[in-house]
């Protein structure tokens, strides 16, 4: 009896201890390195993440296709569902200032750390210094910069 009340007490603990509530600072429940990690390797992202302040239809840019934006505080997600498989993140759009990648790079940033972590952008597209992503989930990253400060990060994860 004791036994089993020991185990149930230590299994309820080791729950509570994994899972965390979203908190102001991290609406999401997880570190943005962990978020990216998860998308790049291909792994489902949506059941780990609370439920979105607003969801809205979108469309793909270049082909138009049908897609859901799920917005948060700082963050939203481009998804597109495909009947029969899990959805896909396609896009990741940060402006809030809570959320860091694991180079150390967030909005508000300067442009000095972003060359120090990312070396020479790929290409420039108007304010915008853009990066080539290589690996399981090519794309492109995006860093909008207004006065020498990021305000805007935006991954595009272009999927097989």
């Amino acid at each position: 009896m004791v036994r089993s009340f020991l185990l149930g007490t230590l299994l309820a603990l080791l729950g509570a201890c994994a899972w965390q509530p979203p908190r102001a600072d991290n609406p999401i429940g997880m570190p943005l390195s962990e978020l990216l990690a998860r998308i790049e390797r291909g792994r489902p992202v949506l059941p780990y993440l609370p439920a979105p302040e607003r969801t809205r239809a979108a469309r793909l840019p270049g082909s138009g296709a049908a897609a859901s934006a799920l917005e948060y505080p700082g963050l939203t997600l481009v998804v597109q569902e495909d009947s029969g498989r899990q959805p896909e993140v396609l896009q990741l759009t940060v402006t809030g200032e809570q959320y860091r990648t694991a180079e150390g790079m967030h909005v508000g940033g300067s442009l000095q750390d972003l060359s120090d972590a990312f070396g020479e952008a790929d290409r420039l597209e108007g304010d915008e210094y853009v990066y080539t992503a290589e690996g399981p989930a090519s794309g492109a990253i995006r860093f909008r910069v207004e006065g020498e400060r990021i305000t805007r990060m935006q991954w595009e994860f272009d999927r097989p």
